[in-house]
């Protein structure tokens, strides 16, 4: 699969055109907040105006669209980040689910769940900001069957930081990890490079059955720590 990268939505038109000339699959695009004082501003609904503009280029374009945005709706105020196929069809809205501390600030809430989407062929598993800094988001994306994870950061997180969070991740679960972000943009492949760049090709995914079998995953012990990952009690307190 071949996939661009652009860090400036405000380009986000012209971005798309020059990736859909470069035979792009799929275009990954991060919206920055420059203070958590913009979250009021941009956010919409998941099917409001910034949607039809995502289908609108995706299918003007043929080509699939990730995006992120700040999403409103009756339960609350999310950072999120919309899918679209090649055809202008939203396949799926994901909410971050890990949030940094002053995020309270903004109001925001946290998303509840994790998403994986089938593009041409491919599980994709979906990562926002600081979702990067918790390995279990990624694992419980690789166990699940994902092939690939597709990371939008806002470059709030140093590119050093980003670049060391995705080679981790790629080695941790034997999968490329594509980073998006004002800090960094590449792709970490499962043996431990990274590969900066705006046009990224990734290698044949490795099927979810492999991950199983024969691979890293295949030789972990989840019995060892599965309790310790355990809620105990409404106060997310883990077990002694």
């Amino acid at each position: 699969m071949r996939i661009a990268l652009t860090t400036d939505q405000a380009k986000l038109a012209a971005d798309i055109q020059a990736a859909a000339s470069q035979r792009a699959d799929l275009i990954l695009a991060p919206r920055g907040l420059t203070s958590w004082q913009d979250v009021a501003a941009q956010a919409e609904l998941s099917d409001g105006p910034f949607a039809a503009e995502i289908a609108n280029l995706a299918k003007q374009n043929s080509i699939a669209i990730l995006a992120s945005f700040v999403e409103r709706c009756t339960s609350g105020t999310f950072k999120a980040a919309l899918m679209s196929d090649h055809a202008g069809h939203m396949i799926c809205c994901y909410r971050q689910t890990h949030l940094p501390e002053d995020a309270n600030a903004a109001h925001l809430d946290h998303g509840q769940w994790l998403t994986q989407a089938m593009l041409n062929g491919v599980m994709t598993g979906l990562l926002l900001g600081e979702d990067l800094l918790h390995p279990e988001l990624a694992r419980a994306l690789a166990v699940s069957g994902t092939s690939l994870l597709l990371v939008l950061e806002d470059g709030r997180l140093l590119a050093d930081t980003l670049r060391s969070l995705a080679i981790a991740r790629a080695l941790e679960n034997h999968l490329p990890v594509v980073i998006a972000s004002a800090s960094l943009t590449g792709m970490a492949d499962p043996n431990g490079r990274f590969h900066d760049g705006n046009l990224i090709e990734t290698a044949a995914p490795i099927s979810a059955g492999n991950h199983r079998r024969g691979t890293r995953l295949a030789r972990r012990r989840p019995q060892l720590y599965h309790a310790i990952t355990m809620v105990e009690d409404a106060e997310n307190k883990p077990p002694l």
